[in-house]
């Protein structure tokens, strides 16, 4: 286990591999946090477009690359939770716009999503038109409160203030 401090706070994480890729530093790491409002905290500092990380030399900005976490549906205060996180050096010169990184992040996504549907199709383990059909009746009952969450965390501002 290794420390790491992202946005000031240490972390205690787990298989750090610190690496450059396309001359840029990327960092790939778990963090495990315990209890409910650990989880919350960890989930919210990582969710922030822009990460500062400290090394022994010099504090580099950063941005989220992918994150995934694996928790149980019901958290309390011993649940654990793992993240897995992949960092990326965030160079403002020659960084596409926001919109650019959304919606290549958004494409990437919705293949994945298209991938594993398709797969677990294949396997009989889902059918395509039932999830169709869920997957549409769940969405209708997302409030707005959801998605001005959403957002907020995405583009900074909550959707009423898109909207004007």
């Amino acid at each position: 286990m290794k420390k790491i401090i992202l946005n000031g706070i240490e972390f205690n994480v787990n298989d750090l591999n610190e690496f450059e890729d396309e001359g840029r530093l990327k960092l790939e790491f778990t963090i495990v946090s315990e209890g409910d409002r650990e989880y919350h905290l960890v989930k919210e500092l990582l969710s922030k477009s822009k990460i500062k990380y400290e090394n022994e030399e010099n504090i580099i900005k950063m941005r989220m690359l992918s994150l995934s976490h694996q928790s149980p549906n019901e958290l309390t205060t011993s649940t654990k939770a793992e993240f897995l996180v992949t960092l990326v050096q965030w160079i403002e010169d020659d960084d596409p716009s926001p919109t650019a990184n959304l919606a290549i992040e958004m494409f990437k996504a919705e293949q994945k999503f298209n991938f594993l549907l398709d797969l677990l199709s294949e396997k009989g383990i889902l059918d395509k038109t039932e999830f169709d059909k869920g997957f549409s009746s769940y969405f209708k009952s997302l409030n707005r409160k959801t998605l001005s969450d959403f957002t907020e965390r995405v583009f900074g501002k909550r959707i009423e203030e898109l909207d004007e």
